[in-house]
C-alpha cells in the first residue's frame, strides 16, 4: 500500500474508518458535529477500534487522527489526557497522514502489545501553553473545586477516588479528569501533578476543606483549637515544609492534608493552591507564599503567648 493524501482531516478520518472495517475492527467514532450539540467532556480520542477474532478475543485500540502540516498536527492538552488515560488500558496512537501505511500495518496485523505509553510513529508534535491562569482565577476555580467536591450530592465513589489518588502517578482516577474538563484546566505533565495534589488534597479535608479568612499558617498552629496555646503543627515541621522542594514537598503537604483532617481544621485553599502551583514556575513567588504562611504562623503564636501572659 502506497502513501495516501488527504484533503482534511475529515476524510482522513472517513478514510481510517473505511480501512478498519475492511479489517473487520468496529469503530467508534464521535463527529465534531455531535461535541458542539452536546455536552461532551473536549479530548476524547478520534476513533476506538474493537476486534474480535475467531477465538472470542477481544482486542482495542484508540487513535487520535492528525493533519501533516505543524499548525493542526497539534495534540491539545485535552486530548493528550484522554490519550494518557487510554494508554494505561490498550495500545493507544497519534496517526497522521504519513502513517497511512503504518495505519495499515496495524489494522491489518493487529497492534502491538504496549500499554502505558502513547504510540507516535511520526515525530510527536504537542501544544505547549501558559497552564497557570492568573492569581484571582486560580483562587475562583479552586473555590468551584471546593464546592464541587464538598457538595453533598458529589458521588461518594469519585470521593474515594480522589483521595486514594497518587498526585505524582501517571494513572489519575477519571474523577480527577472530570474536575479538570469541568473547571476548562488544561496541564502538562508537570502542572497535571500539582492540581492532582491540590484536588486530593481538598478531597482529603472534604468536608471541612476551605475557610478563606484563615490563612494557612494560622491553621497550622490552631490545628483545630483557637484557644490553643502551643502549636499544632510543630515549628520542626514547618521549617521541614517551608524548605522542601519537589517530591519531598509533595509528600509532606500530602501528610499535613491528613493532620489537618484529623484536626477538622480548615483553611484558604486559594492561598494552598498558589504555594503548590507556583514551586514549579516562579520561585520569587513561591517564596513569598512560604514567608506569608511563616508569618501567619508565627503571628498566631505571639498572640496566644500574649493571651496567655495576661491570664
Amino acid at each position: 500500500m502506497t502513501s495516501r493524501s488527504f484533503n482534511s482531516e475529515r476524510e482522513f478520518t472517513r478514510e481510517v474508518i473505511d480501512l478498519a472495517k475492511e479489517h473487520d475492527w468496529e469503530p467508534f467514532h464521535i463527529p465534531a458535529r455531535v461535541y458542539k450539540e452536546e455536552w461532551l467532556a473536549p479530548g476524547f480520542p478520534d476513533l476506538v477500534l474493537r476486534y474480535k477474532d475467531n477465538s472470542g478475543r477481544i482486542t482495542m485500540i484508540a487513535a487520535e487522527l492528525k493533519t501533516d502540516d505543524h499548525q493542526n498536527s497539534v495534540v491539545t492538552d485535552h486530548q493528550l489526557a484522554f490519550l494518557k488515560a487510554f494508554a494505561q488500558h490498550m495500545p493507544t496512537f497519534v496517526f497522521r497522514y504519513r502513517d497511512w501505511e503504518y495505519i495499515n500495518d496495524i489494522l491489518r496485523d493487529g497492534p502491538p502489545d504496549v500499554t502505558g505509553d502513547i504510540i507516535q510513529p511520526s515525530r510527536p508534535v504537542v501544544r505547549t501553553r501558559q497552564w497557570l491562569p492568573p492569581d484571582k482565577t486560580v483562587f475562583a476555580v479552586v473555590s468551584k473545586i471546593v464546592q464541587d467536591v464538598g457538595d453533598p450530592f458529589f458521588p461518594r465513589g469519585n470521593l474515594a477516588e480522589l483521595r486514594r489518588m497518587k498526585p505524582d502517578s501517571p494513572d489519575k482516577p477519571p474523577a480527577f479528569w472530570q474536575i479538570m474538563a469541568e473547571r476548562g484546566l488544561e496541564c502538562n505533565e508537570t502542572s497535571e501533578n500539582l492540581w492532582a495534589l491540590i484536588i486530593h488534597g481538598i478531597a482529603l479535608m472534604t468536608p471541612l476543606a476551605h475557610n478563606s479568612r484563615t490563612p494557612v499558617g494560622k491553621a497550622l498552629f490552631e490545628g483545630g483549637d483557637p484557644g490553643r496555646n502551643n502549636p499544632f503543627y510543630s515549628k520542626l515541621r514547618l521549617n521541614r515544609l517551608l524548605n522542601a522542594r519537589g517530591p519531598v514537598l509533595r509528600t509532606l503537604l500530602s501528610q499535613m492534608f491528613r493532620m489537618m483532617k484529623v484536626a477538622q481544621q480548615p483553611f484558604d485553599w486559594g492561598e494552598m493552591a498558589m504555594f503548590v502551583l507556583h514551586q514549579e514556575i516562579d520561585q520569587q513567588k513561591a517564596e513569598q507564599i512560604r514567608n506569608d504562611i511563616a508569618r501567619s504562623y508565627y503571628l498566631s503564636q505571639y498572640h496566644a503567648e500574649s493571651t496567655n501572659s495576661q491570664n
